[in-house]
């Protein structure tokens, strides 16, 4: 079987992974100059159930109100986008309730421990060390300063537990003996939930490994190349048109994150993924004695701090402002001093030398959950709306969308996960 893959990110570069390994002709076509160039460049670079809690849940909506034309409040939504988000922000707000929040939960923690298990499964089979993308495994932590913040957290946690995510709920001093650099604001915390099984790594570096063992095995990338349409006769894809020429396959898979709503709305395939731009700050850890080597995420300030080897990531803001990825200098100024009013030490390492700014556009679905699968179009598949959450469900999310090209039976249930969910 041939098939044409559109997206060298992460998710597109796993995807041609499990096709090339189920013995499929693969041919990956990105618009970027190399994999990873784009959504999967500088993201969080943490796998596993920390952010698995969607976006739509009871109350957002007012927050959003307040927070709109603030440039550091943690999530913005530009006022001139508002047209263009309509149709998703109708999807958005349906699903703010608690019901459908604990839904999308379940689905997304069953989607994250798989590819953790996958994760685990490629290393073996690909006989990595995890020096390839800086691999730590030394969990996340959830930090929370007040009483009632960290009761909520804890009702929180036995839901994961529920689910089978780890989780354990902590006091400040056992959190301090797993994770030194906690030590000196443990006064100041209420508790922490530690996430012991989650993974840190480089996804950008991942993803080129992977990309460049894949060509060597006879996987075509095709980088600098733009897709411009889908030829559909008869309800199938045919070909796809690039400014290098048309490609014809007998399937199709499009991991084009918040552009594939682009690519496909022509052939009435729509797909409700919006641009959300978040933003990281990546700067040299060890000016900071005594830094941190695992990862932290504040649930109050809303930013991660991450140790991806020798270096500290700083990520969060999350923004809607359509296609523009220059990171704001005002909401990067938030992020940092966020950080610095916990960890002042963090101040070393960011007049060590020029920190790197960057931002990129996590494609968001209405309900927080990847759209993974079939479409209405028979041989046309999608890996897309993955989220906040790219990095951890890559691995799972393309083991399933590979499955589905082929005809192989799923490892875990589908439901909630494919595109009918939305029609």
């Amino acid at each position: 079987m041939r098939v044409v893959v559109v997206g060298a990110g992460i998710s597109g570069t796993m995807t041609a992974y499990f096709l090339h390994r189920a013995g499929c002709e693969v041919t990956v076509v990105e618009r970027e100059s190399g994999a990873a160039d784009a959504t999967s460049f500088g993201n969080g670079g943490v796998i596993g159930c920390t952010q698995v809690e969607p976006w739509a849940q009871p109350g957002l909506p007012l927050k959003l109100l307040k927070w709109i034309g603030r440039e550091d409040a943690p999530v913005l939504v530009r006022v001139g986008q508002i047209p263009h988000v309509m149709g998703w922000g109708r999807r958005f707000l349906a699903r703010c309730n608690a019901a459908d929040a604990r839904d999308a939960l379940a689905v997304n923690v069953r989607l994250t421990l798989y590819c953790l298990e996958q994760f685990a499964a490629l290393r073996e089979r690909e006989k990595m060390t995890g020096e390839e993308y800086d691999l730590g495994l030394n969990g996340a932590y959830k930090l929370f300063f007040t009483p009632e913040a960290f009761a909520h957290a804890r009702e929180f946690g036995k839901e994961l537990a529920g689910l089978g995510a780890p989780v354990e709920a902590l006091d400040s001093r056992a959190a301090a003996e797993r994770e030194p650099a906690l030590g000196p604001i443990g006064d100041h915390l209420s508790g922490v939930l530690a996430f012991p099984k989650e993974e840190i790594g480089d996804c950008r570096k991942f993803t080129r490994w992977m990309a460049d063992r894949l060509q060597r095995a006879g996987v075509r990338f095709l980088y600098g190349t733009g897709v411009s349409r889908f030829r559909v006769e008869s309800g199938r894809v045919r070909a796809v048109d690039t400014h290098k020429g048309p490609l014809d396959a007998d399937a199709f898979v499009v991991a084009a994150a918040s552009w594939t709503p682009g690519l496909l709305k022509d052939i009435g395939i729509r797909v409700p993924v919006i641009p959300v731009k978040g933003v990281s700050i990546t700067v040299p850890a060890t000016p900071w004695e005594g830094a941190l080597q695992s990862a932290v995420i504040d649930y109050s300030r809303l930013f991660g701090l991450i140790r991806i080897g020798d270096r500290l990531r700083v990520s969060g803001s999350a923004e809607v402002t359509g296609h523009n990825t220059v990171p704001s200098p005002a909401r990067c100024k938030a992020l940092v001093d966020s950080v610095l009013e916990i960890f002042p030490q963090f101040a070393a390492c960011m007049k060590a030398g020029p920190p790197l700014y960057w931002a990129g556009l996590r494609g968001n679905s209405p309900d927080g959950v990847p759209i993974l699968g079939r479409t209405p179009v028979g041989n046309l598949f999608l890996n897309v709306g993955h989220g906040p959450e790219g990095w951890s469900t890559s691995c799972g999310g393309a083991r399933l969308v590979a499955a589905a090209v082929t005809g192989e039976r799923p490892e875990i249930s589908m439901a909630g996960l494919e595109y009918s969910r939305f029609h």
